[in-house]
């Protein structure tokens, strides 16, 4: 069993069964028992981990006994779940998901939820040095482009530039008389 905490400070406890994961299935036919299943081009663990509203609708079914025992509905028990709480509700999940696969000798199934969950944290540090490497350049070209608008300012002001270099004799006029 894993728990987590909502935004009134309430725990909930995750405990799959195979009657959870059967509720699971006819509520939103989400098959748990294959965390590998796709479905918009995506395997189910990775959709559970990038759709916070489908993750909200597992859990909900999964703890539909203990909101009503707080007296939330489905639209309450979302709203109980900020960011920082729906993240460790899906932590919850996925380790209590993989104990229930590994319980039911699906090995590869609980590696699967693992990888996933690796493979997530691996792209979120790619992301950030990419974020990082990118404001970087933009830094650099924003600060070369100053630097040079200033350089030009100062030509100008010192009469250097070559658009002041061209005097009334020098340019072919003909200098009052």
């Amino acid at each position: 069993m894993h728990q987590f905490r909502d935004k009134a400070d309430r725990t909930w406890e995750i405990a799959l069964t195979i009657g959870d994961v059967k509720r699971v299935k006819g509520a939103l036919a989400v098959n748990l028992l294959d965390p590998m299943a796709i479905e918009d081009g995506l395997p189910l663990v990775s959709r559970l981990h990038l759709d916070p509203i489908l993750l909200v609708d597992v859990l909900f079914v999964l703890l539909s006994r203990q909101a009503e025992a707080f007296g939330l509905d489905d639209a309450g028990f979302a709203d109980a779940l900020g960011p920082i709480h729906a993240y460790a509700a899906w932590e919850a999940f996925q380790e209590e998901w993989v104990l229930f696969s590994r319980g039911l000798r699906r090995e590869a199934e609980a590696r699967a939820i693992e990888t996933n969950a690796e493979l997530v944290k691996r792209q979120a540090a790619m992301r950030i040095e990419i974020l990082d490497k990118a404001t970087a350049t933009v830094a650099a070209l924003v600060e070369g482009s100053r630097q040079a608008a200033a350089e030009k300012l100062d030509s100008l002001a010192r009469g250097t530039s070559p658009m002041c270099i061209a005097s009334p004799a020098s340019s072919g006029s003909i200098p009052p008389a």
